[in-house]
């Protein structure tokens, strides 16, 4: 008489939940990684519009009663902000990280002798305190570098007291004061302008028109 086994025993299935685990550890592990290379490039996108849109606009805004003034609602009735970026009725908008995103125009005179007001349109990115800080802001300069010949700098800078720790200058601005320019920032000068600010709290990564 010939017995059969029917079912599999612990030792099979136990092999095949290992299997299954790391199959699902790969599949997460993909997933997670195509999904950060969309955001990223959802991020470009954004960042170049609003960029674009800073240099074509440029003019609309100058000398507003010298003080600085919000651009985000103009730019809402312009119909010129990627719909998606888009979280409230408030003076700041929001990339694909949730970043908090603001344009401001600023014709304040420094509180120095002789000084003249400023006049530039500044794009702003609060960077999150969080794992993907430089990533988030290495990609924001790296779309921002594109447009070297049109802008006056970018910046990053630590709190509220504006405690600037990097500065490269627009193709124009660069030649005139020997600083260093956006054109020629490398990977070593972008992680000496991003990594500043990983793990603070209230830095800011801004782009300026001038």
């Amino acid at each position: 008489m010939k017995f059969y086994q029917y079912g599999r025993s612990m030792v099979e299935m136990l092999g095949v939940l290992a299997i299954i685990g790391v199959l699902s550890v790969g599949a997460i592990a993909g997933y997670s990684k195509a999904m950060m290379k969309y955001k990223l490039n959802k991020q470009t996108e954004q960042v170049n519009t609003l960029i674009s849109n800073m240099i074509i606009y440029k003019n609309d805004f100058r000398y507003q009663n010298g003080d600085k003034t919000q651009l985000v609602p103009y730019y809402k009735k312009l119909n010129i902000i990627p719909e998606e970026m888009i979280k409230g009725d408030g003076d700041y908008i929001y990339d694909v990280f949730n970043t908090r995103v603001n344009v401001v125009y600023n014709n304040q005179t420094p509180n120095a002798p002789g000084a003249k007001p400023n006049d530039f349109t500044t794009l702003s990115f609060l960077l999150p305190e969080s794992s993907v800080n430089s990533q988030i802001c290495y990609n924001i300069v790296t779309a921002a570098k594109e447009f070297h010949q049109d802008l006056y700098l970018i910046e990053t800078y630590v709190g509220a007291s504006a405690s600037y720790t990097g500065m490269h200058y627009g193709d124009s601005y660069c030649k005139q004061q020997n600083d260093p320019c956006i054109k020629d920032l490398s990977v070593t000068d972008m992680e000496q302008l991003c990594n500043v600010c990983q793990d603070k709290i209230q830095c800011t990564l801004s782009v300026l028109v001038k």
